[in-house]
Order: C-alpha cells, then structure tokens, then sequence
C-alpha cells in the first residue's frame, strides 16, 4: 500500500505544479519546460501506476513497473550528483529547497529513498510468493 501511495502523491505533485513557475529550478522543472506532453503523461502514468499497484491486480508485473520506474529515477539522480552544479529533484512536485541541506545531501536523501523504495518492490514480490506457497502447502 504504501508503494501505491508515494507513486499517487508524486504523480499528483507532478501534475499540480507542470507548467507553472516555481521559484527554484528542478530537474523535474526542467524537464516538465522542455517537454510539457511528456512531463503530463509521466506524472498522469505515476498515478496510474500508483493505482495499479494498490489494486494488487497482477501484482508482479504493478511491483516490476514499479521498480523500473523507481529504477530510472534513482540514474536520474545519481547522474544529477555527479554535476557541478546539480539541481533539486522535484521528484514529488515540489521543491524543498532545505537551507541547511546541500543540494547534493538533497539529491542523496532522495536516491537513497528511491533505491528503498525500489527494494520494497522486490521485498513485497517475495513476501506474497512466500504466502502463496505457505498456502499451497497447508492445502495439501
């Protein structure tokens, strides 16, 4: 469940500041400028995807989708650290913008939570074959 929810709440945070100016640049205000179809129909698939997971309808292939994206996001930030001058991710919609966290703590805080969360995909995939397996054998 909570997989479902930070992709839905990500996805909406997306959705609400596309296109609008926010008052410290982003990678996700960078790429939404640059590319404002693609930044909706990215944030709207997040949601989507956040919802599928919830369902826990075809479970395996909402937690691999999941992980992918989670995937991508975490290179993303992994290639902003390396940059000398790295921005903020946005990865909910908005900018924290910490003062007294460096934007590269920042981009870190969030890898590692992508990277977790990334886990968890795979942690919940296992947990459920477990079950099911448990389940099978008491049917026995």
């Amino acid at each position: 469940m909570v997989l479902g929810a930070v992709l839905i709440i990500a996805g909406a945070g997306k959705l609400a500041l596309s296109g609008s100016d926010s008052q410290h640049e982003t990678i996700w205000s960078a790429f939404s400028a640059r590319s404002p179809t693609a930044s909706l129909v990215l944030a709207g698939a997040e949601c989507v995807l956040g919802g599928w997971v919830l369902t826990g309808v075809r479970r395996h292939w909402a937690m691999f989708c999941a992980f992918c994206l989670f995937a991508a996001f975490s290179g993303i930030l992994a290639r902003e650290l390396t940059l000398v001058r790295p921005r903020i991710c946005g990865c909910t919609g908005w900018a924290l913008g910490e003062p007294y966290l460096s934007v590269k703590t920042q981009l870190g805080i969030g890898l590692g939570l992508n990277v977790l969360l990334g886990v968890l995909c795979i942690v919940a995939v296992k947990r459920r074959e477990s079950a099911v397996r448990a389940i099978h054998r008491l049917e026995r």
